[in-house]
């Protein structure tokens, strides 16, 4: 079914991180490519002539990441208003000229931007609460392909550290469906034939390096550690905890180390009686492997004696205040929970 345009937004809430160069071609007649993850490598879209192009449709070739010695300067982002979408630190920019997968990411980078990188596991959720329905736009590319069968990666060569497929998917149904989709419904993903033209998604950083960032709104308790700051909400559920904390333009709490969680355990205790809270940390994805909600997987951990202990499906995290480690819950019980954000800083 073609897709409409119809429109409206939400007021940004801030989403972070920040698409690399990139470069997409299509070949027909050649093996596989070699994979490029190297992300100091430039990389940059080729253009493509109407006969190779026409050639390369009906061969459905895979996308091809092709090192460049030079990255295209990007120049100034451009975006209607009314197309602006801003969450956790990238502005995202929703085109409404269709255009496939290939010359998507040329005209994001015309516009100062790149097809949207969906490397955080709470964004795809969270771009689909920021459109306002109704809309009848129904899928949008972003920078999601397999330049080799069965191997996803985004279009800058990083590897996915989570996945948000919808069930069944990837199906690579009638070959060929080498290019990943954002579908607004549900907010999950598809395979999509890359030459079929489709609206799209760029995102560009909504802050240049070393600008002075934006406080995170705090109706509850806030303070800082070091270059964090970090706010107590109110009690909800891990996913309305999870979602608070996106619209107040921080992210539930990502504990990296051991001395992290101790410094939180003396602050906390210093400042505030607190009970129990959430912070970012599931393994609702993959029963037993737990990740942040930015996808990375759990490095350091703090648990409680016996925990995690899957005690009733309990797959969403609270930080204990009594001891600063941590235990499994049910993700639908009602906690406060730890919000947080890069503290903000000037550049000098």
């Amino acid at each position: 079914m073609r897709a409409r345009a119809s429109f409206s937004f939400r007021a940004g809430v801030a989403l972070g991180g920040s698409a690399l160069v990139v470069a997409i071609a299509f070949m027909a007649c050649r093996p596989a490519p070699v994979v490029v993850t190297n992300a100091d490598e430039a990389l940059l879209v080729r253009p493509q002539n109407s006969a190779s192009a026409t050639s390369s449709a009906s061969a459905k070739p895979p996308p091809l990441l092709v090192p460049e010695q030079t990255a295209r300067e990007l120049p100034p982002f451009s975006c209607p208003p009314d197309r602006t979408v801003e969450l956790l630190g990238s502005t995202f920019c929703i085109v409404l000229e269709p255009r496939n997968w290939h010359d998507a990411e040329a005209h994001c980078q015309d516009i100062g931007a790149h097809l949207a990188l969906m490397k955080n596991s709470s964004l795809p959720n969270a771009l689909r609460q920021a459109m306002v329905s109704p809309t009848e736009v129904e899928r949008f590319w972003i920078g999601l392909a397999e330049p080799r069968e069965g191997r996803w990666i985004w279009s800058n060569g990083a590897p996915m550290k989570f996945a948000a497929f919808r069930k069944g998917e990837p199906n690579n149904a009638g070959r060929g469906e080498d290019c990943g989709e954002w579908v607004v419904e549900d907010g999950g993903w598809n395979d999509g034939d890359c030459f079929r033209p489709l609206h799209f998604l760029c995102e560009a950083p909504t802050s240049p390096p070393g600008s002075r960032a934006k406080p995170m709104a705090c109706p509850g308790k806030r303070f800082t550690i070091g270059k964090t700051d970090y706010c107590l909400q109110g009690p909800a559920t891990w996913e309305v905890a999870q979602k608070t904390c996106f619209r107040d333009g921080g992210e539930l709490a990502m504990i990296d180390t051991e001395a992290e969680n101790a410094s939180l355990f003396e602050h906390l205790g210093a400042k505030f009686v607190v009970a129990n809270v959430w912070i970012g940390l599931s393994d609702e994805a993959d029963e037993g492997q737990f990740r942040w909600i930015s996808g990375d997987p759990l490095e350091s951990s703090a648990w409680r004696t016996g925990e995690p202990n899957n005690v009733g499906n309990e797959d969403c995290v609270e930080w204990v205040a009594s001891d600063g480690r941590w235990n499994d819950l049910p993700c639908s019980i009602s906690r406060p929970s730890l919000c947080e954000k890069p503290a903000p800083v000037v550049a000098q």
